[in-house]
């Protein structure tokens, strides 16, 4: 179990860099490239659901950790394979959720003045300092 919920750390990081690493590449090769309204959304919305799954996921491997050194003689019936698959899912399916309702909270704000984020990606406090309402 331990190694498959490394795999799944790692798949994060690594979806996590390819969320964040190519916008920063393009506004240093073209600056003042600036990003379209859905295109900022959606990159806040991957940056949050890796964010926090990432996050869920290292409770998981804390809990693994947990059973095996403090309950070693028990750890292969705790933490079988299905319930740590289920933990997994679970991390994934909770991060995607929490990162959706930060985004559906953001979409309806109405945005006014300049609309270019001081980022080189749109994360969500750069997008909620464009926004026009009391937040």
């Amino acid at each position: 179990p331990m190694y498959f919920l490394l795999s799944q750390l790692a798949a994060v990081d690594i979806a996590y860099a390819c969320n964040t690493v190519p916008q920063m590449l393009v506004n240093l090769l073209r600056p003042a490239q600036p990003i379209s309204f859905a295109g900022c959304m959606m990159q806040t919305f991957l940056f949050l659901t890796f964010a926090h799954t990432e996050c869920l996921l290292l409770v998981v491997m804390s809990y693994d950790r947990y059973v095996a050194i403090c309950l070693p003689l028990r750890y292969s019936t705790i933490m079988s394979w299905s319930i740590c698959i289920t933990l997994a899912v679970t991390s994934w399916t909770l991060g995607i959720l929490l990162a959706l309702v930060h985004v559906v909270l953001l979409l309806p704000l109405p945005f006014c003045g300049p609309q270019k984020v001081n980022h080189f990606f749109c994360e969500i406090l750069a997008v909620l300092k464009l926004a026009c309402a009391d937040t």
